[in-house]
């Protein structure tokens, strides 16, 4: 029970096959292996993530979600996440991304988009990792020097989308900024007390999210 992530779960007790729905918006979470199939479809103008950076970060989150069904390979890995970005088909791709694979998530990016951007920005407000946007058109926004709780809002904030998706949920900080700019959002998470944390803090922010009854 290490990573128990408090006690969000035992209040908002999502489980594996369920989704939980904000009844407002139709926004859509729901606890998910990006490995395999989407629980929902998701129509998303914009994709805001900050996903596993190599393997052993893969790992760890396979860990700290109480399974052992761990990778051997970070290509097989980025394989699922792209394909997912594709079958999405975002107007704009948001990745917050370490400096180890930089260069393969540009790469991929360029291959969906005429326009890749990249900026420095910090994660715990002292550690560099990178902000890669993909897109048909340049952004004017800077995120140069910014610290990852905030990246979020400012590019939700820029892009002005009707919906935005996250498939690495974590706690939220996605899922909070669409709703603060009013936008619909769709969330997956693999570790379903992250999850629950996620739903607690909506509440608390005055958005309330319950298991519904699409399946």
């Amino acid at each position: 029970m290490k990573w128990k992530y408090g006690d969000s779960w035992e209040k908002y007790p999502i489980e594996e096959g369920e989704i939980w729905q904000e009844p407002f918006s139709q926004s859509r979470i729901a606890v998910a292996d990006l490995r395999n199939d989407l629980p929902f479809e998701i129509e998303a103008e914009m994709i805001y993530m900050d996903s596993p950076w190599n393997k052993g970060n893969v790992n760890s989150f396979i860990t700290k979600a109480g399974m052992n069904s761990y990778i051997d390979s970070f290509e097989s890995f980025m394989d699922c996440l792209f394909g997912k970005i594709k079958q999405i088909n975002p107007e704009v791709c948001y990745l917050e991304i370490g400096k180890q694979h930089k260069e393969d998530f540009i790469q991929r990016l360029a291959a969906m988009f005429s326009c890749v951007e990249e900026w420095e920005i910090k994660y715990y407000k002292k550690n560099p990792c990178y902000l890669v946007r993909g897109a048909d058109y340049i952004t004017e926004a800077d995120f140069t020097g910014l610290d990852d709780e905030v990246t979020p809002y400012r590019a939700i904030m820029f892009e002005q989308p009707g919906s935005v998706a996250d498939l690495c949920t974590g706690r939220g900080l996605t899922l909070l900024a669409a709703h603060k700019f009013g936008a619909k959002f769709y969330g997956t998470e693999l570790n379903k007390r992250r999850l629950a944390v996620a739903i607690d803090r909506a509440a608390k922010a005055g958005v309330f999210y319950e298991k519904c009854n699409l399946h």
